[in-house]
């Protein structure tokens, strides 16, 4: 997906579950502020019984599946419903590659086959592989977010995810905030040692956040120290949603180390995923 493309069309994951109904709130609030229409998809992990000669017809099961989450979720038959067979995160993608522009929304838990998914794993891999934007929702609360917070590394992974979060602060007139938290390095027993390596720190970080206004002068950078993670979290407190980039491009290697993996997997504020 380009940079900073206009989404077009909201694809929503659903497992039936109770808190599914909280993301298919979401994102019909979402679909409205930005003027997109909703498709629905469902997927089914275990494809072994309809591998079998005796198992059940894929095309009983989709019609059975179509009706029940046009019941379930209250949907009428102008609204696309997929149904379809394998891993969640991987179908996900192959339906969001029939639309123009997607964004995918999806939640962080279930109660069914889904339940990984939901749980953080799978959604996790989703963000990874997925060339499209995705909007984890988390907690209970439906928002139009208004605050955006970034975090931001001064590297180029930032350039990318500033550009990727420029249609939705368009869409949510909303306001974003750049927060870059420079590590501490690791205790060490030489105190002389751990002080020269932490200026060095504080140079390397000056660089870069220099050559960074370079490029985004209009662009407020609020600076931290301490655990990324740790500080991440209280700063998100003031915000609505956390926007987050795991990767520079669509060929690169994803960036999903122990920082993204845990921000991912605590919290209740929602997250977007800018690929």
């Amino acid at each position: 997906m380009a940079l900073g493309r206009t989404i077009k069309n909201i694809l929503v994951a659903v497992d039936l579950s109770k808190y599914s109904q909280t993301v298919v709130q979401q994102a019909r609030v979402l679909a409205k502020k930005i003027n997109a229409p909703l498709t629905f998809v469902y997927a089914f992990k275990d494809t072994e019984m309809f591998e079998s000669p005796f198992g059940v017809r894929k095309a009983e099961v989709i019609k059975y599946y179509d009706q029940l989450i046009r019941q379930k979720y209250a949907l009428d038959e102008s609204i696309p419903v997929v149904v379809k067979f394998g891993k969640p995160y991987k179908q996900i993608i192959a339906a969001a590659k029939n639309l123009k522009f997607p964004l995918i929304v999806a939640g962080h838990r279930g109660q069914s086959t889904w339940t990984q998914f939901f749980m953080g794993s799978a959604a996790e891999q989703l963000g990874l592989e997925s060339p499209y934007p995705v909007w984890i929702h988390r907690g209970e609360s439906l928002i139009v977010p208004e605050k955006i917070l970034i975090p931001c590394d001064l590297s180029e992974r930032s350039h990318h995810a500033v550009h990727q979060v420029q249609p939705f602060l368009r869409a949510f007139k909303a306001k974003s905030e750049l927060y870059h938290v420079v590590p501490q390095p690791l205790p060490i027993l030489d105190f002389q040692s751990y002080v020269q390596f932490s200026e060095k720190i504080k140079r390397s970080e000056a660089q870069k956040r220099k050559a960074f206004k370079k490029k985004h002068p209009q662009l407020k950078i609020v600076d931290s120290e301490g655990g990324v993670v740790e500080q991440i979290q209280k700063r998100l407190e003031n915000f609505d949603l956390l926007a987050i980039s795991p990767k520079t491009s669509l060929k690169a290697k994803p960036f999903f180390g122990s920082v993204t993996s845990k921000l991912l997997r605590s919290g209740d504020k929602p997250i977007l995923i800018a690929p």
